[in-house]
């Protein structure tokens, strides 16, 4: 990369994380022209209702922010005259304010890193009257990963590794990390797209940059459907204990096996205990145009999955991963929201968040193939020896891979379809980590976020959804360093998510890994070239991070 293009990346990246932070700081999404205030807060309202007798319990909340960011705290005042205030123990001056009805306090001392930030306010007068404090979510910054703890000479191993790959015929990859509320790394390596067609390399190969937009495959669940269900359950739209049909009337009755669809829930669906025991191919070339299973209409595909597709086992016990449930979920968001899932999440979640670069059918909203990272080479044939009605068969570039997503649901899909780039992603799990919001946009309440992660009865490497690092089964993805507490997920086209708030550590490694040769498409049509190599394989770039971090001792 010569000194002109690595300065266009560079002012690229600039300005790409500036823009997300000050459109998320902005509110844009309000209708009003008034200030919008955000509270980290489930209960911002001072004093507590319900006071206890144990007198240090009352009036006490936790917050998260970081000591490099200045915090300015918001008071709605109604009727006190005089009150003390508290940050981490501290007390800051109020005198001259509180006579104002809504006044703000910048704090630009006594702040932790991180989530044990204390706020307490103390001698409220007269009785009766009431604060409602209002704090803010941290927004990204950009770092240096030297100033969080990693060591510059670990980390370079992981720039070492992938460019490693990509000299061996990688494709190529985006890497972000983020350290305490900061961007640390955004990199890329090698190519949006080699091939222009299934055997002849391109003359000019389509380098990737920290924009380049990545087919989120099975990350679309988390990052699309799963936020889609805490911010509705948040406003009290969906309860997940409720059943589906509640909300998809059509999802009733018995299937061909006499179990009943009338009692699945949507907690169910969730943790993969409703009896889908394999996904579905609906488009299969096993099954033809008068097969009661077949679709490639959106509408045939919803009929089909509530009332024809039967269960695989009965209802219940460890979770058995299969895309039907976060099908059905997708479709549960359109028929309470009234919008398709695609329209929905980009105006409730993404662009109140400043993200442009996170959408479905990219090719539909104004993006180019070049802006996405290509993924198959031949279509869905699988080397040529796939064959269906409508099959594609040149080099996919900006339409999302997943067959049962692009032919029988539009491309829209509660389970695939998602694309994004490192730096939107960045936002999106630095959400998580902020358990629920990003400036002054809310998503949902801790608690939610909590009862969303916490480990499965039966298989704690499940959450509600979110794959967790749980008892070390899944260290091919989280590597043996992640906490117990780390969350995310993987996508079949290349991608990996790791949330890690033991850390306040978040990782993406977005990768095309399928944008290349199938050894054997007769009898291994599913591996491909690309997935040979470590960085297709996950869990040694995150490993490589976390030592980075930890300062793990070389090895001999």
């Amino acid at each position: 990369m010569n000194n002109f293009t690595k300065k266009i990346v560079h002012f690229l990246l600039i300005k790409s994380i500036l823009t997300a932070v000050v459109l998320a700081e902005d509110s844009s999404q309000y209708s009003s022209k008034e200030k919008i205030y955000i509270s980290q807060f489930a209960n911002p309202v001072f004093p507590d209702v319900k006071q206890s007798s144990r007198k240090l319990v009352n009036n006490k909340r936790m917050f998260k922010w970081y000591a490099s960011q200045p915090l300015t705290i918001n008071f709605e005042n109604k009727g006190v005259t005089a009150f003390d205030l508290f940050i981490n123990g501290k007390k800051i001056d109020v005198n001259g304010l509180i006579k104002e009805k809504s006044f703000d306090i910048t704090v630009n001392h006594f702040i932790h890193d991180g989530n044990d930030n204390t706020l307490s306010i103390q001698n409220m007068i007269p009785t009766g009257a009431s604060l409602t404090v209002n704090i803010p979510y941290p927004v990204l910054k950009k770092g240096a990963p030297e100033d969080v703890g990693f060591s510059i000479k670990k980390l370079k191993k992981v720039d070492e590794l992938i460019e490693k790959d990509v000299t061996k015929g990688f494709p190529g990859a985006s890497i972000v990390i983020v350290k305490n509320g900061k961007i640390v790394k955004a990199s890329s390596y090698g190519y949006t797209r080699k091939y222009e067609n299934s055997t002849l390399l391109m003359k000019k190969p389509e380098r990737t940059i920290p924009i380049t937009m990545y087919d989120m495959a099975s990350n679309s669940k988390m990052f699309s459907t799963n936020f889609a269900i805490m911010h509705l359950v948040n406003e009290n739209k969906i309860n997940i204990n409720d059943p589906v049909h509640k909300y998809l009337p059509l999802y009733t009755g018995t299937d061909e096996n006499g179990q009943s669809r009338d009692d699945r829930t949507i907690k169910d669906l969730l943790t993969y205990s409703a009896g889908y025991g394999h996904s579905h191919s609906f488009d299969s070339p096993r099954v033809n145009s008068i097969h009661p299973l077949y679709s490639q209409n959106k509408t045939t595909t919803e009929k089909i999955i509530c009332s024809t597709l039967s269960f695989s086992r009965p209802k219940g016990g460890v979770p058995k991963y299969s895309d039907e449930n976060y099908i059905l979920l997708g479709i549960i968001v359109e028929h309470v929201t009234g919008m398709p899932l695609d329209k929905y999440v980009e105006s409730h979640i993404y662009h109140p968040l400043g993200l442009g670069h996170t959408v479905y059918n990219p090719l539909e909203k104004g993006f180019k193939p070049s802006d996405c990272a290509a993924t198959e080479l031949t279509g869905n044939t699988r080397g040529g020896v796939l064959n269906f009605p409508n099959i594609r068969t040149s080099v996919l570039q900006g339409q999302v891979h997943d067959e049962k997503a692009f032919y029988c649901m539009s491309g829209v899909s509660g389970h695939a379809g998602l694309f994004s780039n490192i730096l939107d992603m960045a936002v999106l799990m630095q959400v998580m980590l902020n358990q629920g919001g990003y400036g002054n946009v809310k998503l949902w309440d801790r608690n939610i976020e909590s009862e969303f992660v916490k480990p499965g009865d039966l298989d704690i490497t499940f959450g509600l959804g979110w794959r967790r690092q749980g008892n070390e089964n899944l260290t091919w993805h989280f590597g043996p360093y992640a906490s117990e507490y780390a969350v995310g997920h993987t996508g079949w086209t290349g991608t990996v998510t790791v949330i890690d708030p033991q850390y306040d550590l978040a990782i993406a490694l977005l990768t095309n890994k399928k944008h290349s040769i199938i050894s054997d498409p007769k009898n291994a049509p599913d591996i491909f070239f690309g997935d040979s190599f470590e960085t297709g394989q996950y869990g040694s770039v995150i490993t490589l991070i976390y030592e980075a971090l930890i300062n793990v001792e070389d090895e001999d």
